[in-house]
C-alpha cells in the first residue's frame, strides 16, 4: 500500500493485489452478455407501447380463484390491467355499464355460464359497444371450439393459460401496434445471461436452486413456472409459485369431499362443475396426475353415466393428499430460499 499527500490538495492511495485469471467459461459468458445487451435494447417494448397496453380496457370473467390470480398476473407482466367479475351475469351487467375492448370469458361459471353470457352480449349490446370475446376453456376439442365461434366468440385460449399464448392472442385482437414487439416484457432477453447464472461445473450443490430436480412424483414444478414464460426472473417465478400453491390449497381442500357428497346425493351437475374446476386448478400447479383423474370423472358425467364411482373418487382423494404434501414441501423450500436471499 502506498500513499502520497499534498497539503491543501488531498491524498492518493495506490495498491497492488494478485488475482487468479478468470476461467475461460466466465470470459466467454461475459462476451455473450455484452452481445445480448445490444439485442435486448432493440427487442424490449417501448414505453409508449406499454402505455397503450395499460389503457386497453379488458374484462376478465372467471370464477376460479387460482385462474384469476394466474391470468391477472400474466396480464400484469405484459403491461395490461383487467376488471374482474366472477360469473356470466356480472359480465353482462359490466358490459351494459362500461365499454370494454376485450373480454376473457370462462365457459363454466355459476349463475350464468360463458356461452349464455356471450349470446346475451351479442344479442343485446349495440354494435359500437361489442367487445372481442375470448373463450377460456380447458376443453379445446374442435366441436366445442366451433360451438364457441358459432355463438359469437372471436377466439379461445386453453387453460392453463401461458404467457406467450396470451400475448399472441392480445396482439392479434387489440390494434395496439404490437406486432413487432418481441414476446415477453422482461428486460431480460432469451440471450441475456445473468451473472447469477454463470456457474462452474463444480459449483452445482444440493440446495433450494435444485428443487426442480428433487424427485417430485405428484407434480411438475417446471409446468407451473413455465406459465410465466422463459424470460421471467427466478425471484418472480418463486413468488408466483408460492402464491399459486397457497391459493390452490386454500381453494380446493374441500373438493374431494364435495365430490363424494354430490355423488351420494346424485347432484351430477354440481359434481361435473367441481370435477372441472379441480381438473384445471390441479394442472395449473403442475398436478397432472390429479388433473387427469378429475378429467375422467368429468367425462364420465358428461357421457351420461351415473352410479357408483366411489373407488375412483377415493383414488382422486388419495392423489390430492399426496399432491398437497409435495406442494407444501416445495412452497416451504421456496420461502426458505427467499429468507436466505433477503
Amino acid at each position: 500500500l502506498q500513499v502520497s499527500s499534498k497539503v491543501g490538495v488531498g491524498s492518493e492511495f495506490s495498491f497492488v493485489i494478485q488475482v487468479k485469471e478468470s476461467p475461460a467459461e466466465i470470459v466467454e459468458e461475459i462476451e455473450k452478455l455484452r452481445d445480448s445487451v445490444k439485442q435486448a435494447t432493440s427487442a424490449a417494448p417501448t414505453s409508449s407501447k406499454m402505455e397503450l397496453r395499460a389503457k386497453a380496457k379488458i374484462l376478465l370473467a372467471e370464477d376460479n380463484a387460482l385462474n384469476q390470480q394466474v391470468i391477472s398476473k400474466l396480464l400484469g407482466r405484459l403491461g395490461y390491467n383487467a376488471v374482474m367479475v366472477e360469473d356470466g351475469q356480472e359480465a353482462v351487467e359490466a358490459l351494459k355499464r362500461w365499454e370494454f375492448d376485450l373480454v376473457f370469458m370462462d365457459l363454466m361459471m355459476p349463475v350464468l355460464d360463458g356461452m349464455s353470457a356471450t349470446k346475451i352480449i351479442r344479442e343485446t349490446l349495440p354494435p359500437a359497444k361489442q367487445p372481442v370475446i375470448i373463450a377460456l376453456t380447458a376443453n379445446s376439442s374442435e366441436d366445442y371450439i366451433n360451438s364457441c365461434m358459432a355463438i359469437g366468440m372471436n377466439d379461445f385460449i386453453s387453460k392453463p393459460v401461458e404467457l406467450q399464448i396470451l400475448e399472441k392472442t392480445l396482439n392479434e385482437h387489440l390494434n395496439l401496434g404490437d406486432d413487432e414487439i418481441a414476446s415477453g416484457v422482461s428486460t431480460r432477453s432469451e440471450n441475456t445471461i445473468e451473472f447469477a447464472d454463470i456457474r462452474l461445473k463444480d459449483d452445482f450443490d444440493e440446495g433450494p436452486d435444485d428443487l426442480e430436480s428433487s424427485g417430485f412424483e405428484h407434480f411438475d414444478p417446471e409446468f407451473m413456472r413455465n406459465l410465466l414464460g422463459s424470460r421471467s426472473e427466478p425471484e418472480v417465478l418463486d413468488e408466483f409459485s408460492i402464491d399459486a400453491i397457497d391459493i390452490f390449497l386454500e381453494s380446493t381442500s374441500d373438493l374431494p369431499g364435495l365430490l363424494k357428497t354430490y355423488a351420494s346425493d346424485e347432484k351430477w351437475k354440481e359434481f361435473e362443475r367441481e370435477a372441472h374446476n379441480l381438473k384445471g386448478t390441479a394442472k395449473t400447479v403442475g398436478g397432472l396426475i390429479l388433473g387427469n383423474l378429475a378429467l375422467q370423472l368429468e367425462l364420465w358425467v358428461q357421457g351420461g353415466h351415473v352410479g357408483n364411482r366411489f373407488d375412483e373418487i377415493e383414488e382422486l382423494a388419495a392423489e390430492y393428499k399426496a399432491l398437497a404434501k409435495e406442494l407444501e414441501r416445495y412452497s416451504r423450500a421456496l420461502k426458505e430460499k427467499e429468507r436466505h436471499i433477503s
